[in-house]
C-alpha cells in the first residue's frame, strides 16, 4: 500500500504530488516530504482525515473532500480488518459447519458423498466462497440440485478464469488443470436475491470427479 505523506511546509497529506495542493499550489517543499508510516493502513487512514477535516474549517472544503475520497478507495486494499468483517479462513480440512454452508449455498446434492479437500472464505460486503472436493459419482448431473443447477450447460471449453486461478492457496489448483464446467445464477437458501456460482470438474480414473465451486454474493 503506498504510504501517506505530509507536507512539512504546507502540512497538506498527500499520496501524490496531484493531490498535494491543498492550501497553496505554489509550495516548494516537496522534496521534504515526510512519511507517516507509524500505525499502518489505519493510522494513516486517521492522519489523513484529521488533516484534511482541518482544512476544510479553513475554506477548502472541495480539495479535503478530494483527499479524503482518495484515501477512502485505498480502504479495500488494507490489510487492517477496518469494517469488522473478519480475517479471510483457508483450509484443507473444513469443519462440518464450513462443509453444510457450502453444501446448502452451491446446493450441492445432500444425497452426494463428498471429500473434502479444500474450502476459503473471504468475508466483506460481498462474501466469496470457493470449495473444492471430490464427488463418489462420475455423473455430473447428480452433483447439484438440478432445479438450481442445470448440468447441460456444462462446457468442455469452460475458462479457469471465472474460478479465481490467481488464488495463491496452493489447494486451489485450477490452472493446472482442464475443467469441465459453466456460470450459473442462483437465488441464497429460502430467500431473494442472486448469487454467483460458478462450477468446473475434472474426471479421475476411479470413477470420481473432482470438483470446485467459486460462489459469491452479487
Amino acid at each position: 500500500m503506498m504510504k501517506v505523506k505530509i507536507c512539512p511546509q504546507c502540512d497538506s497529506p498527500s499520496r501524490t504530488r496531484d493531490l498535494h495542493p491543498i492550501k497553496s499550489r505554489s509550495c516548494r517543499a516537496l522534496p521534504g516530504w515526510t512519511t507517516v508510516a507509524d500505525g499502518g493502513c489505519l493510522g494513516q487512514w486517521v492522519a489523513v482525515v484529521g488533516r484534511a477535516v482541518s482544512v476544510s474549517f479553513l475554506g477548502t472544503p472541495m480539495r479535503a473532500l478530494t483527499v479524503l475520497l482518495a484515501v477512502l478507495l485505498l480502504l479495500p486494499g488494507c490489510q487492517t480488518d477496518f469494517l469488522g468483517y473478519g480475517p479471510a479462513v483457508s483450509t484443507t480440512t473444513p469443519s462440518p459447519d464450513q462443509v453444510e454452508r457450502c453444501r446448502e449455498v452451491m446446493y450441492i446434492n445432500p444425497k452426494l458423498t463428498i471429500q473434502p479437500l479444500g474450502f476459503f472464505l473471504q468475508p466483506g460486503m460481498d462474501d466469496v466462497i470457493r470449495f473444492k472436493f471430490i464427488a463418489q459419482t462420475d455423473d455430473p448431473s447428480a452433483l447439484f440440485d438440478p432445479a438450481k443447477v442445470d448440468s447441460g450447460r456444462f462446457k468442455d471449453d469452460f475458462g479457469v478464469f471465472a474460478l479465481d486461478p490467481e488464488a495463491k492457496e496452493r489447494w486451489w489448483d485450477v490452472s493446472e488443470r482442464t475443467l469441465i464446467g459453466g456460470q450459473f445464477t442462483v437465488p441464497p437458501p429460502n430467500s431473494q436475491g442472486t448469487r454467483g456460482l460458478n462450477i468446473g470438474y475434472e474426471k479421475n480414473d476411479d470413477s470420481t470427479l473432482t470438483v470446485f465451486v467459486l460462489w459469491h454474493e452479487t
